[in-house]
């Protein structure tokens, strides 16, 4: 990829008023469904520091939109994120979660936005310190204008994660998801997923 600048955001009235899940998250897609977490996470945990990803373009709208606190089109600015969220495609997943053992050198949680074709083949293929699961957003936004969007989008959407009870960083996960304002829902495996999507069709 290309390289580009990072892009901090100052918003010197955000206070640490509520302990975040993750201190440092990863937005990887900056498209309407990853603004919409974007905007959520830094409403939800102040102290937070929520990182993106994608074109300049899109970047300078997050800036504006104080969706992000900092971002670049070069994605190792995500080397120290705790969680990321893959908000791209499911064509491209499979490509950024190989990548990332070599832009995440610690341990991360990583989920996705999208997951209707159940768990991509490349994160069988990641290292132990990386816990992959897969998540599908069900959200309805009201429209597609970034410059719209607001941090009540993600308000009562339900989040599939596929994992199964008892796993801690599902748990953890899932605090996050419900921190946002959403619904996480627990599901066993790949056929779940499909009954849960084919039920909300």
């Amino acid at each position: 990829m290309a390289d580009g600048p990072f892009l901090p955001v100052v918003q010197p009235g955000r206070r640490p008023d509520r302990p975040a899940v993750f201190d440092r998250l990863a937005m990887v897609g900056l498209g309407p469904s990853g603004v919409a977490v974007a905007l959520a996470a830094r409403h939800a945990f102040p102290s937070a520091l929520v990182i993106g990803v994608d074109r300049n373009d899109r970047l300078e709208t997050c800036v504006r939109l104080g969706a992000i606190d900092i971002g670049a089109d070069d994605p190792i600015v995500i080397a120290e994120a705790e969680l990321v969220v893959l908000a791209v495609p499911r064509t491209e997943q499979d490509q950024w979660i190989a990548a990332l053992p070599d832009l995440v050198p610690g341990q991360a949680i990583i989920t996705t936005l999208q997951s209707d074709e159940g768990v991509p083949e490349a994160a069988a293929l990641l290292p132990a310190r990386f816990r992959f699961i897969a998540g599908h957003l069900c959200l309805a936004l009201s429209g597609t204008d970034l410059r719209h969007l607001n941090t009540d989008e993600v308000a009562g959407a339900e989040w599939a994660l596929i994992a199964r009870d008892g796993d801690p960083d599902a748990s953890t996960l899932a605090g996050f998801v419900s921190g946002l304002g959403a619904r996480p829902v627990r599901l066993d495996g790949e056929a779940d997923l499909r009954a849960f999507l084919q039920q909300r069709a």
